[in-house]
């Protein structure tokens, strides 16, 4: 049960299950040594739906049909990072080595 001043603890068992769950439908793997930034990112999300634990939170996502609540669990524990675009050098090397040259010759 969370308390009003407490974080829902996260078991390896609950972790197992987001872990394996996450990457069955995104290909997206956290080691165990990540246990941390799961726990992290979704506490706020457990206490502010009213649920008790990680584990009613794992069935919540997992039983969604509509997926909302999916997309909400991978924007909290994926770090979305724009600065590849940004970045002339990382641009210019990625036309020139990564894409294939039959694009680069329209």
């Amino acid at each position: 049960m969370i308390g009003a001043d407490k974080d829902p603890e996260l078991t390896k068992e609950e972790f197992g299950l987001f872990r394996d769950y996450i990457h069955e439908k995104a290909v997206m793997y956290f080691a165990d040594n990540k246990m941390y930034l799961i726990k992290n990112r979704l506490a706020k999300r457990i206490i502010e739906l009213g649920l008790k634990s990680f584990k009613d939170y794992f069935y919540r996502v997992k039983y969604d049909i509509t997926m909302k609540e999916f997309n909400k669990l991978m924007n909290l524990v994926t770090t979305n990072e724009t600065s590849f675009f940004r970045n002339p050098p990382q641009l210019k090397s990625f036309s020139m080595e990564a894409l294939p040259q039959k694009w680069m010759k329209k």
